[in-house]
């Protein structure tokens, strides 16, 4: 089974709020606030929206995972559900990042295909777990998250959550590398957010 998963920026001349929608391109299933280095929070914060949001409540929903980028190592720490996950880089040229999969799935790989500004995140069988494809020129809609999941079972929502929360880091390290290479900054821990 495949679902399509849809991420927005929710303004159009900022980076700094995120939004996964469901298929329906209406329903959103993940929030992401981003942070300066100099805020002492992670870099990126992903919450799941609360059921019944109380207008008292500045908190978009459950905190489900921290992002962190780390500027001289190129490392991207993730804290998901409290359990950690790092993504590094295959080699030192490459722009492809492994980690260890804490919902059981193995070593997974998200490969940057260069030309058409996909990644695809695959298993150590060679599988296809999910497919990202970058809007890059479009004002809101800044990519499509497809990812192949099996059907039922508790923890295939944890899996969709590693998928989701390992693709929003993919995402930004991209943009973070378009910025510095254009000049941008926004490369480190410490810069300009998203």
């Amino acid at each position: 089974m495949t679902r399509t998963l849809h991420i927005y920026r929710d303004t159009i001349l900022s980076h700094r709020h995120i939004t996964v929608k469901d298929s329906d391109k209406t329903t959103p299933l993940y929030i992401v606030s981003s942070h300066t280095g100099l805020s002492g929070r992670a870099n990126l914060e992903i919450f799941v929206p609360s059921a019944s949001p109380s207008p008292q409540s500045a908190s978009p929903g459950t905190k489900i995972a921290d992002i962190d980028f780390h500027s001289f190592s190129s490392r991207i720490t993730i804290l998901l559900h409290g359990t950690p996950l790092e993504l590094h880089r295959k080699n030192l040229f490459s722009r492809s990042r492994v980690f260890e999969s804490a919902s059981g799935l193995g070593t997974l790989v998200w490969k940057v295909e260069r030309w058409t500004r996909g990644m695809s995140l695959v298993d150590g069988l060679g599988r296809i777990v999910a497919r990202l494809q970058g809007h890059f020129l479009a004002m809101r809609k800044q990519a499509v998250l497809e990812v192949m999941v099996g059907k039922g079972g508790g923890e295939e929502g944890r899996v969709v959550d590693e998928v989701v929360v390992s693709a929003l880091a993919m995402v930004e390290a991209e943009r973070r590398r378009r910025s510095a290479g254009a000049g941008g900054g926004g490369g480190g821990a410490g810069g300009g957010g998203c």
